[in-house]
């Protein structure tokens, strides 16, 4: 009995067996080459008997090999009165290192392919002068760039065959702001008799670290005829090579195509850092750098209280206008000085990017007399001829007169309405508001005749000129209240509380535009005889590496392409803000950051 049952599971197995050689047969699998080079790619076609509605699973693909693409096909052909019907697969494969390969048997429902084997060359990428098809070349300039310099990085994608379709990696490096100049360069050229079609990508690149940079070896994935596979148009015959038509314009909707991998050179640079011969408190490395300034009235004399307005501008080739600082003088004596939020703009450009920044500065003086105005100063760094350089504006002396409801009330004090030669005037035709000291004519005069008009013209003057004294007084102290730091206390607590509101509010939202706005509020609140002029002055006044941090990483997230920012930390360091101190850090001890208004960042 049991030897009986033995025999029928083994001839079980041995028909399961079978079947599934069957199953395996009836997957056929085969490679377009089976030797390549690094950086190329190779087709593995599966065809399967009937028509297949399920797809391979490329799972075991995944350890040596990118799968790039799919296609799938069938056809059905009937010959003599048998149908044959075919399903197939066409995957595009990447190797992902080099040495001898195997490409795993493949399964497809319950069938699976057979096992197959790709040599892959360690040859290096296509030399500019290899007369490769399709390559890539790459520039760089400088080759030593400084830290935060702009650094130009050129990608050149050649190709000798038409490109159906195709994506260029864009450089990734670490630690590094990437902005991309203008719009794509098509042109041609000729290179060992060949013509190519060139697209040239340029790149302006922002180290923000010194030390080695490394960039990625740039990657082209596109399709490409595969002419080892071209089929004739069924139309060739009626167009043939005629000289009207040419060759058959349908030849070229007939020819399949083939995804291709193409790998550019690396590259490694060393970034020099910031060099001990710059002195300036902003590190601004820049091709050039011009400082403009206009007065707004271009006069030499004002009165007291009224504004004289400096329009600041500044272009730096080479920066951005993040990159640029505010360049606001130190507190001026005898001035109020109230700026206004600087305007920033970036061109860009085949030569790479332009910074702008336009800045109104108003100086408003306390006091009359003879006052001057400081020169402003920027200092850069030339990084073609390698030296320190500084773009100054001239000062300018102001000669300040005193209000004009000063000057009234100075003079007002001493005019008297007494008509000359009139012997009989009342002691009340006086208008002298310093009641001097009467004469003893007018003190010996008769009180017999009537007073007449000259009271009420008196009284009519003297309220004129306390009209005048009071208008003059409720100016002076709209101008006061209309200054920073002249309000309450109550009303400097109120707006520095709901500004914090605010702060926090846009913090859990992660509004990173927002934030920034109602924290640089709040800070002008709580400090308004001397409010932070953007984060980096807020960063150096809390003395708290971790809020610091936490800054810098809102400076970067206002310049990011997307744009994501996660609030939570910076509202955990900044719930107060602390009181204000006489410990601020020298301008030398800290590395002015790329963007001064939104990075807080190292030396070096």
């Amino acid at each position: 009995m049991i030897p009986h049952f033995v025999r029928i599971v083994s001839l079980l197995v041995a028909i399961l067996c079978a079947v599934d050689v069957a199953w395996a047969a009836d997957v056929n699998a085969w490679l377009d080459r089976t030797r390549i080079s690094a950086g190329e790619t190779a087709q593995l076609t599966l065809e399967a008997e009937g028509q297949v509605s399920g797809r391979p699973d490329t799972a075991p693909l995944e350890t040596d090999f990118e799968v790039l693409g799919m296609s799938t096909g069938s056809r059905v052909n009937i010959v003599n009165g048998r149908t044959d019907a075919r399903t197939t697969w066409t995957l595009t494969l990447s190797p992902k290192r080099s040495g001898r390969l195997t490409i795993p048997a493949l399964r497809i429902g319950g069938s699976r392919s057979t096992a197959l084997t790709l040599e892959v060359s360690d040859v290096p990428a296509p030399a500019p002068d290899s007369g490769a098809d399709i390559l890539i070349e790459t520039e760089l300039a400088p080759r030593e760039p400084y830290v935060q310099a702009q650094l130009l990085y050129t990608v050149r994608l050649l190709s000798a065959v038409p490109i159906s379709g195709g994506q260029l990696s864009d450089p990734k490096p670490e630690n590094t702001l990437v902005q991309r100049l203008g719009e794509d360069r098509e042109y041609a050229l000729m290179r060992n008799g060949r013509r190519y079609q060139v697209i040239e990508r340029r790149y302006a690149l922002f180290p923000q670290t010194s030390g080695p940079l490394e960039l990625a070896a740039p990657v082209f994935d596109g399709e490409i005829p595969d002419s080892s596979r071209r089929r004739t148009s069924p139309f060739k015959r009626f167009f043939g090579n005629d000289p009207f038509f040419g060759s058959d314009p349908f030849d070229d909707l007939m020819t399949p195509t083939r995804r291709v991998r193409v790998r550019g050179e690396p590259a490694e640079l060393d970034i020099r850092p910031r060099p001990d011969a710059a002195q300036g408190a902003h590190w601004l490395p820049a091709e050039r750098l011009l400082l403009n300034g206009a007065w707004q009235p271009d006069t030499e004399a004002i009165q007291v209280g009224e504004p004289v307005t400096l329009v600041l501008e500044i272009e730096a080739r080479g920066l951005t206008g993040g990159q640029l600082p505010n360049p606001l003088p130190a507190n001026v004596d005898g001035f109020n000085v109230y700026p206004d939020q600087a305007q920033r703009q970036t061109d860009s450009g085949d030569s790479g990017v332009t910074g702008h920044l336009q800045q109104k500065i108003a100086f408003i003086p306390e006091r009359s007399g003879e006052l001057a105005l400081p020169a402003i100063e920027v200092h850069w760094w030339d990084t073609q001829a390698n030296q320190e350089r500084i773009a100054s504006l001239p000062g300018r002396m102001l000669h300040v007169t005193p209000a004009a409801g000063q000057a009234t009330q100075d003079t007002s004090a001493r005019v008297t309405m007494q008509p000359a030669g009139d012997d009989n005037v009342s002691d009340h035709a006086v208008a002298d508001i310093s009641m001097p000291e009467p004469s003893q004519a007018l003190l010996k005069s008769p009180r017999t005749s009537s007073p007449g008009p000259w009271p009420w013209i008196s009284a009519a003057l003297a309220i004129g000129w306390l009209v005048t004294l009071v208008f003059w007084w409720v100016r002076s102290r709209g101008i006061r209240h209309a200054v920073p730091g002249e309000k309450s206390t109550a009303s400097k607590a109120m707006e520095a509380n709901v500004a914090r509101k605010q702060f926090l509010a846009a913090c859990q939202a992660n509004d990173a535009t927002t934030a920034r706005r109602m924290l640089l509020a709040w800070a002008a609140a709580h400090w308004p005889t001397d409010p932070p002029q953007g984060l980096e002055a807020l960063a150096q006044r809390l003395h708290d590496p971790v809020a610091g941090e936490a800054l810098a990483e809102l400076n970067r997230a206002l310049y990011k392409e997307d744009g994501t920012w996660n609030g939570v930390s910076l509202s955990k360091c900044l719930q107060q803000l602390p009181q204000q101190d006489s410990g601020k850090p020298t301008a030398r001890d800290v590395l002015a950051p790329l963007y001064p208004h939104l990075t807080y960042l190292p030396k070096g």
